[in-house]
């Protein structure tokens, strides 16, 4: 009686640690508890975002961080003048469209591409526009801004930059 008492309690404790051990060793699906959004795809525990969306769940829309008042300084060929810069969101999730104070009557569009800012160039009767641009620390925006006169015969250029803040 003794013996048949100690083998199932023995196997009784085999079986026991056995499940314990199984089942604390399988490997959990880290997707399960991320919710990636807006069309994001969940691989290997991370959200991979589509364009335009970035976060630990794809939950911003990349251009939201452009958006805003900029105060700053614009420089065209080394004469400072002090200048604001309002940007806002035209098409979620990373179009936008900016317009500096000096200026208010050209609306520039934009696309947004992580911390860059991506302008096509632009004409108009006199020149040909090329602009760049950048966000560092969330809150610093820089422009380089080349315009090309079309009506000169030698090919005259003009460097613009503008640095701000929101």
């Amino acid at each position: 009686m003794k013996f048949w008492k100690h083998t199932l309690i023995s196997a009784f404790a085999f079986f026991g640690i056995s499940t314990t051990v199984l089942v604390t060793s399988c490997e959990q699906d880290s997707c399960i508890d991320l919710k990636c959004r807006n069309g994001g795809a969940c691989v290997e525990g991370f959200c991979r975002c589509p364009a335009g969306y970035e976060g630990t769940e794809c939950e911003t829309q990349e251009a939201t961080k452009f958006v805003g008042r900029f105060i700053g300084h614009y420089t065209c060929d080394n004469s400072p003048l002090v200048d604001t810069i309002d940007m806002w969101l035209h098409k979620a999730p990373s179009e936008v469209r900016f317009v500096n104070r000096l200026d208010i009557t050209d609306t520039i569009a934009a696309t947004v591409k992580g911390i860059e800012l991506h302008v096509g160039s632009s004409t108009n009767d006199n020149f040909r526009r090329y602009t760049v641009g950048n966000l560092s620390n969330g809150s610093r925006l820089s422009l380089y801004s080349e315009l090309v006169y079309l009506n000169s015969t030698t090919g005259e250029k003009v460097t613009c930059n503008f640095i701000g803040f929101k």
